[in-house]
């Protein structure tokens, strides 16, 4: 995908798009890219490595980690996005094109705020065994709309038996979530939130900035919708 997006940007802008960290290990290394840049760049993230993004060299910054996620993962719009005549061949044949592993990731602030962002997934070991058990997670953003990732149900048993962080934000629910800023009781949202028995759930709602602090408290307010937690999770309800 990096090559793919860097050809891209070279075709709009007429110039190579140079990469976002330095391949070298002397100096800051390969891990750091000080932002902000005066031009696009692009770099790929291989699994087990990880980026830092960081206002100045060498200073603190918020660190990437690339986690596993399992879903088909495909370039779509193949006659938009690839060149003739491979992109209308693309089409004629429904086909998309491959873009690398779908991806899951975990973010790491200054503040001590790590955040996992699960992508589309079902619950899988890699939660428990890489995401808890080594990053640490104090804070997950869950994608849930049990069509093209986990359900309801699905996604609690992942936030309270395998990652258990500490707050959580539902994501991905594919329906409208909220009415007048409060959450539809009969919607996938609802009825997930009713199933992380203590673990607080923050709602996102267009326009509202949430901030959390190092201990993922939402701090944030009004921005900080919590949602009322409810009974305890139980298989098949």
């Amino acid at each position: 995908m990096a090559q793919f997006l860097s050809r891209k940007i070279e075709n709009i802008r007429g110039v190579p798009t140079p990469a976002c960290y330095s391949p070298q290990i002397e100096g800051p290394g390969p891990s750091e890219t000080v932002v902000p840049r005066p031009s696009p760049c692009t770099g790929g993230l291989a699994f087990g490595s990880s980026r830092t993004v960081t206002r100045a060299a060498g200073t603190p910054g918020v660190r990437i980690n690339v986690v596993t996620a399992l879903h088909s993962d495909g370039i779509f719009n193949p006659k938009l996005l690839f060149t003739a005549p491979l992109g209308g061949y693309m089409d004629d044949n429904l086909l998309t094109g491959y873009d690398g592993l779908a991806n899951g990731f975990v973010l790491t602030f200054t503040n001590g705020l790590t955040v996992y962002l699960t992508g589309d997934i079902g619950p899988t070991s890699d939660m428990e065994t890489i995401v808890r058990r080594f990053y640490h997670p104090n804070l997950a953003v869950a994608n849930m709309d049990g069509v093209s990732n986990m359900g309801p149900e699905e996604a609690a048993f992942a936030m309270i038996k395998l990652v258990k962080p500490a707050a959580v934000i539902p994501s991905h629910a594919e329906e409208a979530v909220t009415t007048n800023g409060q959450v539809s009781p009969d919607s996938r949202t609802a009825k997930f939130i009713g199933l992380l028995e203590d673990m607080p759930a923050y709602v996102p709602l267009s326009g509202k900035t949430m901030e959390f602090d190092g201990d993922a408290n939402c701090v944030g307010v009004p921005g900080c919708p919590q949602a009322a937690v409810g009974r305890r999770w139980r298989r098949g309800r």
